[in-house]
């Protein structure tokens, strides 16, 4: 139930399944070991599926060690051009 007490506050605002998302991951790996390779894909299309599903960029929000893990997708697997196309703002 962690991050529960957010989740239910964003749920109350109005967000719902089509526009909120959960993306898992194991921050005790180093993001470029071949185990973790296969997240980037998965969350570069999670994140691209919200914004077609909400016509707009998203804004993502990290916690924790989310923040580094975050931080490393968005400065070393996307462009300049796909974060300005897919990503309104990041709240770490």
């Amino acid at each position: 139930v962690y991050f529960a007490y957010a989740t239910a506050s964003f749920l109350a605002a109005g967000w719902n399944s089509s526009s909120l998302a959960g993306f898992p991951f194991d921050w005790r790996m180093h993001p470029a070991e071949p185990e973790q390779l296969a997240v980037w894909p998965r969350l570069k299309a999670a994140i691209e599926s919200l914004v077609v599903a909400n016509g707009r960029p998203a804004i993502l929000i990290s916690h924790s060690m989310g923040c580094p893990i975050l931080q490393y997708f968005l400065t070393t697997q996307v462009s300049a051009e796909w974060k300005s196309q897919n990503v309104a703002a990041w709240i770490p």
